[in-house]
């Protein structure tokens, strides 16, 4: 699979728009050893969030230690009062994590 930052990015903003989402939080592990992959996505869907005129978005971007139960606790929570659509930009390992808080 080949792809860029940009083009991901572009990617999970078309798939917002083809479901009307406008309110997305982007739940970002910074614990893991790819950091800057999922730093650089987060940072991409923001961009192309803002850049895009025609359809409003709301993104945030939720940081969280993905070894520390609590900090994903609360991340999730953050995330379940602002937004319908959340991406966990993880390893597999603490995605399942999350995914079962």
């Amino acid at each position: 699979m080949v792809g860029t930052y940009k083009s991901f990015g572009q990617a999970a903003l078309k798939l917002t728009q083809n479901f009307d989402w406008h309110h997305v939080s982007l739940l970002l592990d910074h614990s893991v050893v790819s950091t800057d992959f999922y730093r650089l996505l987060a940072n991409e869907i923001l961009a192309a969030s803002l850049s895009s005129s025609s359809w409003p978005y709301s993104v945030a971007i939720l940081n969280f230690d993905g070894s520390d139960e609590a900090t994903i606790s609360g991340s999730l929570q953050s995330a379940q009062a602002r937004s319908r659509v959340i991406f966990i930009l993880s390893d597999t390992k603490t995605a399942l994590r999350v995914l079962v808080s």
